[in-house]
């Protein structure tokens, strides 16, 4: 039975049983530790952000009375998808240099069916999506 319950209660059992513990070092140990100390904050703060993108997210649907929030490419999916907001991206061309760019749309919660439906009518309005959509020079 052991009553260590963390990281830090590993290296220091370790730390005080040298010999018969860490014959090899405890380099990855201490290492993780260094990280942890910076991850817990670097965690908190993106917890936070993606909170207040869902809240911003969640205000553009309801008080603008918007089905879906749509950008070019893919940028703030993940963001999205952190809050629950389901997205979708699909192609609807290439720019001058030949590059593909995407069409994103971010829904409200629980709203994957009408994203889907919104979706399925503008690819069917766009059709084949082999034309420069954007200029880069």
């Amino acid at each position: 039975v052991t009553t260590m319950t963390s990281l830090e209660d590993i290296v220091e059992f370790n730390n005080r049983n040298p010999e018969k513990y860490i014959p090899y070092d405890q380099k990855q140990f201490d290492t993780s530790l260094i990280k942890q100390k910076d991850f817990d904050g670097k965690y908190e703060k993106a917890l936070c952000e993606s909170y207040q993108y869902g809240q911003l997210m969640n205000n553009w649907l309801e008080n603008k009375g918007l089905d879906v929030v749509c950008y070019i490419d893919c940028d703030a999916t993940d963001i999205a998808a952190r809050k629950g907001h389901p997205s979708i991206t699909f192609p609807i061309g290439y720019t001058d240099k030949g590059k593909p760019v995407g069409f994103t749309m971010t829904g409200p919660l629980y709203g994957e069916k009408v994203l889907l439906s919104i979706a399925k009518q503008l690819i069917a309005i766009i059709g084949e999506h082999k034309k420069v959509f954007m200029n880069l020079s």
